[in-house]
């Protein structure tokens, strides 16, 4: 099992993994991974299977678990593993900052059991919705970007790439940002997660800092064609200012982005 999972980046295998704590992992044969579903593998020619109840060709069970991974071993379910949400630290604050500029949606492939836990911790106002697919999770990102909204998409596992796909910003959170992580915009560390918000504001900063720059440049511009259209610059000081108006805009351009992150780190710290 130890051998099978080990070939995973789903959240989910990386727990059965470190769980069984195994050194000694045999080659697995003809993987596959199924979106939503589970995973395959042949291991000492051993057809194994770990995912959901129908992955794995059983019934389902009134588990009352967080996530549940079933193992079928040659076609036989011998078990599951039974698994509990440990969520990252600062997330309810992270949340509670982010609720004052923007809507919070929590779509989950994971049933609804804890959704009292995660009212208490997120608030009731934080949309949450449960037991929903890959496409269902895309569709959902969709029908919001279809009402005029800009959706911002954050993902841990291949479950999630297809909304992270569809919305406007991708931003996929990794334990390990060498390791093979989901198609997207953004690749954020785990570790760095509770600073989200400080990244999004710096992004804002940082567009409104480029806008700034370009409005510079057109003036800058302007003010050029006027003089050159009046003649009443040498055409030696007038090649010593075009350079020097490049140079102000890149050094205004780099002295705000280093100000602000500055500040901005500041007042999160």
């Amino acid at each position: 099992i130890a051998s099978l999972v080990k070939n995973s980046s789903h959240p989910l295998s990386k727990s059965v993994f470190t769980y069984l704590n195994q050194n000694d992992i045999f080659i697995s044969e003809k993987f596959r991974e199924i979106t939503g579903k589970g995973i395959s593998a042949f291991v000492n020619s051993i057809l194994i299977k770990a995912g959901t109840s129908g992955f794995v060709g059983v019934n389902e069970s009134d588990i009352h678990s967080a996530s549940v991974v079933y193992i079928s071993i040659d076609g036989v379910c011998r078990g599951y593993f039974s698994i509990s949400n440990a969520y990252r630290k600062g997330l309810p604050e992270l949340i509670h900052r982010l609720k004052n500029n923007y809507e919070i949606h929590l779509i989950s492939g994971d049933s609804g059991h804890e959704k009292e836990i995660l009212e208490k911790m997120l608030g009731k106002n934080v949309k949450m919705n449960f037991n929903l697919t890959p496409d269902e999770k895309m569709n959902y990102v969709k029908n919001l970007q279809q009402s005029g909204n800009k959706v911002m998409m954050i993902g841990d596992g291949l479950n999630d790439v297809g909304a992270l796909r569809q919305s406007n910003v991708g931003l996929a959170v990794t334990d390990e940002v060498n390791n093979f992580s989901p198609a997207s915009d953004v690749i954020l560390s785990a570790e760095k997660f509770g600073r989200l918000d400080t990244y999004l504001k710096f992004s804002k900063t940082a567009v409104r800092i480029v806008y700034t720059s370009i409005i510079i440049s057109f003036i800058y511009n302007v003010v050029g064609i006027y003089f050159a259209l009046s003649g009443e610059l040498s055409p030696l000081i007038a090649a010593v200012l075009m350079p020097l108006s490049s140079v102000s805009v890149i050094l205004f351009t780099t002295l705000s982005v280093w100000i602000f992150s500055k500040i901005i780190l500041k007042t999160k710290n």
